[in-house]
């Protein structure tokens, strides 16, 4: 009898599951959603040339994925690179890493260190403080920057939930508690929001812990055998031993842990004006490098130890939006941030006494500044944006026994590094009287300017010089039109 309760139960969600499928599929259909990845401020998807998909805060949540880059794999809009069970390197056409851009909530997250190979940077974003993200497919360096080359990833965190009187009551709350035997998953998340008429406040914590992957035991022998953990390294007596794994299907030394603080405060103003605060924070343990741990050479593992240190992000930015300006421009939006990053790794072969480690640790200082002019059919959006990129590049070598610390090669410039990246730009939609045609046209104007110096140039490349210095200008522009003749089909074409 409970095997037939069972059934009737599996049958009631997959039925549950199908019907909810149908009302999301109507949704993607939705020319009139809003969007904000296409421009600077809210815009009709309609209004913008370019092809962007909109994943929802309820997307995200019944998907339940261990992190952002797992849910951005099941949505099938985005495909993910992963090396280690901690990361994820999102993929839009063939386009990654500096190839494209990730933002967080108007805030640009690439900066000098975001370089073209993997970045398995996106899991700092928790997906339990998410309203939204908007995949951008395709160009869009006009509003963007140059990194918008292949397409933009726009993460949009929830907003602050105002009060209906003028008390500070508690409006809203959330708390998730998770467990996945497949890696032995311990999530816990809870956040609130606060606010009266005037005044809101978001808060959201989490904390994520994973142990070992264990891997699917079906499928073909080759990707099977691949990844399979036969041995791993130990450190015994002194000394690296290859150690026999008991279950070949549990990926040792995978896991990893995190924790994400996100705090938004906002003040909404007589005038119609709205200021906000945004504080983020993400920290994560060591993250495993495991598919360089499972690197083999004449039938030992290569590498004792691999790993990237704890990776630290943080974002404190200011807003201020206003709708009913007087003058020529009747909307403003301003965004003025600080950002901080700190990434190492490390690792050291088999047999080998002596652990690399590399460290970078950049500060990054930047603002946007857009207006925008609506007139009939038309809309001008105009403005600008900069990023000032202050990186520390440290690079050791320490010996297992003896403690001792030799200066090694760094990954980028051991001396000063400065990027500064300024950007002029105006973009313009044209809705023709039927609205059934769109014309989107822009330019954008840029600045890049880099410079950095060499202190130790003894160590590995011997070069005869100490300074770097690019400076170079860009003008970049956009012409698109969309043609929608039904609800149902959008023919746009793109240069």
């Amino acid at each position: 009898m409970k095997y037939i309760l069972f059934l009737l139960v599996c049958f009631y969600f997959v039925q549950y599951a199908k019907a909810q499928s149908k009302i999301d599929s109507n949704k993607t259909v939705d020319l009139n959603e809003i969007v904000i990845s296409g421009s600077k401020f809210l815009e009709k998807k309609k209004n913008v040339v370019q092809k962007i998909d909109v994943l929802q805060a309820k997307q995200i949540r019944e998907a339940n994925a261990s992190n952002l880059p797992d849910f951005l794999q099941q949505t099938g809009q985005v495909f993910v690179q992963k090396s280690q069970q901690g990361g994820g390197s999102p993929v839009i056409r063939g386009f990654e890493a500096s190839r494209i851009q990730l933002s967080i909530d108007g805030v640009r997250h690439n900066n000098a260190i975001t370089r073209a190979g993997h970045l398995q940077n996106s899991i700092s974003f928790d997906q339990s403080a998410l309203e939204r993200i908007e995949v951008l497919n395709g160009p869009s360096s006009t509003i963007h920057g140059s990194d918008a080359l292949g397409g933009v990833l726009t993460i949009k965190t929830k907003d602050p939930i105002f009060g209906k009187t003028k008390k500070i009551t508690l409006n809203s709350t959330n708390a998730l508690l998770r467990f996945a035997t497949a890696n032995q998953e311990k999530s816990v998340s809870a956040g609130f929001h606060l606010g009266n008429t005037r005044f809101g406040s978001y808060t959201q914590i989490s904390f994520s812990d994973f142990d070992d992957l264990r891997q699917g035991a079906k499928g073909p022998d080759s990707n099977l055998l691949l990844w399979k953990r036969f041995t791993y390294v130990e450190r015994i007596n002194g000394k690296d031993s290859v150690v026999n794994n008991a279950n070949p299907l549990i990926q040792r030394f995978s896991g990893y842990s995190q924790f994400d603080v996100l705090q938004k405060f906002m003040v909404k103003t007589n005038k119609g004006a709205k200021h906000g605060l945004n504080l983020q924070y993400s920290r994560s343990s060591n993250i495993p490098r495991y598919d360089r741990l499972s690197e083999q050479s004449a039938g030992v593992p290569k590498f004792a130890e691999w790993y990237y240190g704890p990776q630290v992000r943080s974002l404190a930015a200011y807003t201020f939006e206003k709708n009913n300006l007087q003058g020529f421009f009747q909307e403003v939006s301003v965004n003025v941030n600080h950002q901080f990053w700190e990434e190492s790794r490390y690792n050291r072969q088999l047999n080998n006494l002596v652990l690399s480690a590399r460290t970078e640790r950049i500060h990054v200082a930047a603002y946007s500044v857009a207006f925008r002019k609506k007139h009939k059919q038309h809309e001008l959006t105009v403005g600008s944006d900069g990023q000032f990129n202050f990186l520390q590049s440290q690079a050791v070598g320490q010996n297992l026994l003896s403690g001792a610390v030799s200066p090694i090669d760094t990954r980028y410039p051991d001396g000063v590094n400065r990027m500064q990246l300024l950007s002029l730009f105006a973009q313009h939609i044209w809705k023709f009287n039927d609205t059934r045609w769109v014309l989107n046209d822009g330019l954008r104007l840029s600045y890049n300017n880099l410079h950095s110096t060499l202190v130790d140039t003894s160590i590995q490349f011997r070069l005869p010089f100490t300074e770097l210095n690019q400076r170079n200008a860009a003008l970049t522009g956009n012409l698109g039109v969309a043609f929608t003749p039904s609800d149902n089909l959008r023919l746009t074409a793109n240069y």
